[in-house]
C-alpha cells in the first residue's frame, strides 16, 4: 500500500506542470553576502530528514515528508507552501517575496515555531550543480525570512534537495523552495 502511495505521490508531483521549458545555461551559480549554512547530518533513509529528527527512520525512497521526516497524505501535497524560481536561478521575484511575507507573519505569531525551507531543482544538470542550486534557493529564502522580517536564524533549516528526477527535462513546478513547520499552522 505504501508503495503505491508513493508512486501516486511522484506521479501528482510530476504532473502539477503544465508547461515544460527547454532551457541551456552553461553559468555556474554563486552567492555573496550569505553566512547561513546548510543543514547537515545522516540520513539513513535519504528522505530528505536527518535522523535526530526523524520520527519515521524508514520511509521509502521518494516519499515526501514532512518536517519531522513522517509521509506526507496524498491530499496534503498540493496545499504546502512553496516559492519559485526560474531556470538556473537563485534570486526571489516579487510573487515568492510576498509568499515569504506570509510565512515571516506566521512565524511572528509563534515565536517557537522552526521552519525547514527545502529548494529543488529541475533535472537539467548534474546532480552536484543542482545540489548548490538547490542550497542556493533555501539559503537566499532563509535570507530574506531573516534579514527582511527578523525571523531568529536560528529557528529555520535550510536544505538543497538537488534535482527532482522527472520529468527528464527542464520543468519549471521542480524549481521550489517548499516550507515545512514542525508544527501544524493555521
Amino acid at each position: 500500500m505504501n508503495d503505491t502511495k508513493n508512486i501516486l505521490s511522484l506521479f501528482i508531483v510530476f504532473l502539477m506542470g503544465i508547461t515544460i521549458f527547454s532551457c541551456k545555461s552553461s553559468s555556474q551559480p554563486t552567492h555573496t553576502n550569505v553566512n547561513y549554512e546548510l543543514e547537515s547530518g545522516i540520513d539513513s533513509d535519504n528522505d530528505g530528514v536527518p535522523d535526530y529528527r526523524d520520527k519515521s527512520p524508514n520511509t521509502l525512497l521518494g516519499s515526501y515528508v514532512n518536517y519531522w521526516g513522517e509521509p506526507i497524505p496524498l491530499d496534503m501535497i498540493g496545499k504546502i507552501p512553496s516559492v519559485f524560481f526560474e531556470f538556473n536561478k537563485y534570486e526571489l521575484d516579487d510573487k515568492s517575496k510576498d509568499i515569504i511575507k506570509g510565512i515571516a507573519a506566521k512565524m511572528a505569531k509563534n515565536r517557537k515555531l522552526k521552519l525547514e525551507i527545502r529548494g529543488y531543482a529541475d533535472n537539467v544538470g548534474s546532480q552536484q550543480y543542482n545540489i548548490k542550486l538547490s542550497g542556493l534557493r533555501a539559503l537566499e529564502t532563509k535570507k530574506e525570512l531573516v534579514e527582511t522580517y527578523d525571523i531568529g536564524s536560528a529557528r529555520i533549516i535550510a536544505n538543497g534537495m538537488g534535482k527532482i528526477p522527472q520529468p527528464a527535462s527542464s520543468y519549471p513546478l521542480n524549481r521550489r523552495c517548499d516550507f515545512f513547520f514542525d508544527q501544524e499552522v493555521k
